[in-house]
């Protein structure tokens, strides 16, 4: 299920997003040593008010009146055994995690993975989806005295970026031509419903 959620998105992904725009490549790389996490959940839960079968949409509405829409795509299973009063629950997660890559740990490139999980034939709707898309892009430049990082981007690129943390600023000293600016933006839905009795 997809709900239409709107939400605030960290700086950071900005810079994120606009390294993507290679093609992704296929395995994914090791995740660095250490690394800096940022993430926000947003949990709903509330009784179907609407179902629109021809559109797959269904409303929700919680206990303080508040609607949303959920987009229930093709690969939602049983979708016709929602009916107006089952309730819904909803959780979605987002995180961005930032780290360094020594030199040959990995390649650079985008890489991505989805890991879906869908109710079985004839149980109860429910839906839930990872998906980590990640850029590994090579240091270019490091200026410790102004703090930034420059890296070069998948379509040749390069973006610099400053880095705000203290003890992240101490460790631009320490890095060396070839190693990697890891960044990872991850996402997870997780969506159920149930009969009420």
């Amino acid at each position: 299920m997809h709900a239409r959620f709107r939400s605030a998105v960290l700086p950071c992904l900005l810079s994120a997003a606009v390294l993507m725009g290679a093609t992704a490549c296929n395995s994914m790389p090791p995740t660095p040593e250490r690394q800096d996490v940022a993430s926000m959940e947003m949990s709903v839960q509330g009784r179907v008010t609407a179902v629109d079968s021809n559109a797959r949409l269904i409303t929700v509405t919680d206990d303080t009146g508040r609607s949303i829409e959920i987009e229930a795509g093709p690969d939602v299973r049983n979708f016709d055994q929602i009916r107006q009063g089952d309730t819904v629950s909803v959780r979605y997660m987002t995180a961005l995690a930032v780290g360094i890559q020594p030199a040959g740990d990995a390649k650079p490139g985008v890489y991505e993975s989805t890991d879906d999980h869908y109710a079985k034939t004839g149980e109860r709707p429910a839906r839930g989806q990872t998906k980590v898309t990640t850029i590994v892009a090579p240091i270019t430049a490091v200026d410790v005295a102004n703090h930034t990082l420059t890296v070069l981007g998948p379509q040749g690129n390069e973006w610099t970026f400053y880095v705000e943390k203290p003890e992240n600023q101490a460790r631009l000293a320490t890095l060396k031509d070839g190693d990697m600016l890891q960044v990872s933006y991850i996402t997870a839905l997780a969506a159920s419903v149930d009969r009420l009795p």
